[in-house]
């Protein structure tokens, strides 16, 4: 972590990293949010975090589908509960 902190320094606040899971597993993928430097070890549900990971998935074509689920992950590594993410040509935007 001191060297995600460390990176405040040049303007990064924060770090998101997300991995797929595999087909019919309850979930497409999992978030996870650091920002260690502004004293947040882990954000397990960092909307902002989830929002770039769902334009990135869009942007790039890393899922086919337009609607995913993604886990959101415990602080530790305790997957919580899911939410789901609907990209759009402008983004994303959370479905309920």
């Amino acid at each position: 972590m001191d060297e995600l902190a460390a990176l405040n320094s040049i303007g990064i606040t924060g770090v998101n990293v997300f991995g797929l899971y595999h087909v019919k597993s309850g979930a497409d993928l999992e978030v996870r949010s650091f920002a260690p430097g502004d004293g947040i070890l882990e954000d397990p549900v960092c909307g902002s975090g989830n929002g770039c990971v769902a334009a990135l998935v869009r942007r790039d074509g890393v899922l086919k589908a337009r609607s995913y689920v993604a886990a959101r992950a415990v602080s530790g590594g305790t997957v919580g509960s899911r939410s789901s993410s609907k990209t759009t040509r402008s983004g994303s935007e959370a479905m309920p």
